[in-house]
């Protein structure tokens, strides 16, 4: 689900519609983690990559019961941990 929530971020960054995000369609924290090739701009097959890692490291430090499944409380510590990486 966690993989999927950073699809749907994908398609909303991508102003154009041209299945790239640009450097001027997303703030430079989304492109530092997910232009895996520093090429100013994010590809979907980049954007799998960065969704599928970030997921598991949202998992990994926002599960604090250790039940693999994120609540609504945990959920929160997303955006929290997002913003120190």
């Amino acid at each position: 689900e966690l993989t999927a929530v950073h699809a749907t971020l994908f398609e909303q960054l991508d102003a154009s519609k041209d299945g790239v995000v640009a450097a001027s369609e997303a703030d430079p924290h989304f492109m530092d983690l997910a232009d895996q090739d520093r090429d100013g701009v994010v590809t979907k097959a980049e954007n799998d990559v960065y969704a599928s890692e970030a997921a598991e490291r949202d998992l990994a430090h926002c599960d604090a019961n250790g039940d693999d499944a994120l609540s609504g409380e945990e959920i929160s510590c997303i955006t929290s941990s997002d913003s120190s990486q």
